[in-house]
């Protein structure tokens, strides 16, 4: 965590230490990957005011840390408990896909680059076990799709922008869905 919003020479004097970056959290604070070898005198000297590891229960999602137990909502139809990860910036999402497979036996269901993210699907209630992996910086159920919100085109007057005169279609546009749970590629408005 930092007094202020971290400038470029701070956050190059980390990088050049091995740190890397990763989510924003509220209040001038970074989930950051640390190399072994830094100093806390290190971090203070790029101007660092706080770190601390993260904790299983840092990285759970809360309906995880209530249910105990993998939410029924959450398991698919085959009776597999289905989870969204986020990966640590230095994790590449294709070895993710190799070690979640090898060593947890996990059912590899998609990843996604814009949220440096996998989802998977867990044999076993071993979410725990996954979550403490040094590599996962964020762990929760997946949450169903659910098409509620067709509304959205009359509020945002998605049609209007799709005829003439405007013939808008979104060719060549990066879209960035922040939001739980992943979007649906196939959904015709992308």
């Amino acid at each position: 965590q930092f007094d202020a919003v971290p400038i470029d020479a701070q956050r190059e004097s980390l990088r050049a230490l091995g740190v890397e970056f990763g989510s924003y959290m509220p209040d001038y604070a970074f989930i950051a990957s640390v190399p072994g070898g830094v100093t806390a005198r290190q971090l203070e000297a790029a101007g660092v005011r706080w770190a601390g590891a993260l904790s299983v229960d840092d990285k759970v999602a809360e309906a995880l840390r209530v249910y105990g137990t993998t939410p029924e909502w959450s398991v698919d139809k085959d009776g597999i408990p289905r989870f969204s990860m986020g990966l640590f910036p230095h994790v590449d999402l294709k070895d993710a896909e190799k070690w979640m497979a090898a060593e947890y036996g996990a059912r590899i269901i998609g990843t996604s680059k814009l949220g440096h993210s996998i989802e998977v699907g867990l044999p076993g209630d071993n979410w725990q076990e996954v979550a403490a992996d040094p590599r996962i910086v964020w762990l929760e159920p997946f949450w169903p799709r659910v098409a509620h919100n067709n509304s959205n085109r009359v509020n945002v007057n998605a049609d209007a922008a799709q005829a003439v005169p405007y013939n808008l279609s979104g060719t060549g546009v990066v879209v960035g869905e922040w939001d739980e749970g992943r979007a649906d590629p196939s959904h015709a408005d992308f």
